[in-house]
């Protein structure tokens, strides 16, 4: 039906969480860190993929590996 609407999706963050501590600690020492960008976006595509709207999970795969390669 091409009246249906999809509700928009929010991604709520708890602020005092141990990961976004971690990652705003990251981000101070160097924003620009490829590390970083890979972390914020597996939290983002982690949250999707729970939903069931990841459309790239080879993506996602691959991008965990590396995260994984390089700590």
């Amino acid at each position: 039906d091409k009246d249906y609407k999809v509700s928009k999706r929010i991604m709520e963050i708890n602020p005092k969480h141990k990961i976004i501590t971690n990652l705003k600690n990251i981000y101070k020492n160097d924003g620009a860190n490829i590390q970083f960008t890979n972390i914020v976006m597996q939290l983002f595509e982690g949250g999707l993929l729970l939903e069931g709207y990841l459309k790239s999970p080879v993506d996602f795969v691959n991008r965990m590996y590396s995260i994984l390669e390089n700590n």
